[in-house]
């Protein structure tokens, strides 16, 4: 291992083909490269080293790559991209209002029950998604034609995120009273889990409430803060009514 240079990436990037071609043509491709040649020779006489080089070079090259995707993930969002995140929210939004609904308020089941912690996952990613690039908006405010459309899609989801929410609530006493298997939630109660589920719910959605809010032209930011303002004591009452 210690000929093998970990930072040469030249060596690296041609592995693949240095293990298949004959020395002849390998001999071609590393020729004008210093210390290519050696280092190959060497590694023919101990393949075993080429498979460790290989991890420990890729494992440095992943770092390079993850660090890499977090600087795109950086670039500055727009309007769209903001617009987008709302379909997305309001799709998994409805997802867990209907899930809520399948639950009956008499003779539900555990499988009904969970399937509701289930459906809030993805809606807390993605608001959580959507508070990420409300934060990297550039520039802000906003228009006030991009802004409104977003104060206007924030009242459309309020009806919604109230309805599921009471939903919850009114269900708080099946959950309480369903078995719930050991291996299906072995470490909280499924009221409990529910409970964790609203609390995540809130403190995603006030992240995306505080993004958005970055965004919104003064003149109609008093409508927003309202909305906001509102969903928020929503949120505080059915997360209350979980002991």
């Amino acid at each position: 291992m210690e000929y093998l240079a970990t930072t040469d990436t030249a060596f690296f990037f041609r592995l693949p083909t240095l293990l298949f071609c004959s020395d002849v043509d390998c001999a071609k491709r590393i020729k004008g490269l210093p210390g290519l040649q050696n280092r190959y020779l060497k590694c023919k006489e101990n393949p075993h080293s080429i498979q460790a080089s290989s991890i420990s070079l890729g494992m440095r090259f992943s770092s390079v790559f993850v660090l890499a995707s977090l600087v795109v993930s950086s670039f500055a969002s727009t309007a769209a991209d903001v617009k987008a995140d709302i379909v997305d929210i309001a799709a998994k939004l409805d997802t867990l209002a209907t899930t809520v609904s399948a639950l009956p308020l008499v003779g539900g089941t555990l499988s009904q029950a969970l399937a509701i912690h289930t459906s809030a996952g993805p809606l807390i990613a993605a608001s959580n998604k959507g508070a990420a690039n409300a934060d990297n908006v550039s520039p802000r405010p906003l228009s006030i034609v991009d802004g409104r459309a977003i104060l206007d899609s924030v009242q459309a989801l309020e009806p919604s995120i109230y309805h599921t929410l009471n939903g919850i609530v009114d269900r708080k006493n099946i959950f309480s009273a369903l078995p719930v298997p050991a291996l299906a939630l072995p470490v909280l109660a499924l009221p409990a889990v529910i409970k964790v589920d609203l609390e995540n719910w809130n403190t995603a959605t006030q992240a995306l409430g505080d993004g958005w809010r970055r965004l919104i032209p003064a003149d109609i930011l008093r409508d927003f803060n309202d909305s906001t303002t509102r969903i928020a004591a929503n949120f505080g009452a059915a997360i209350a009514a979980f002991p």
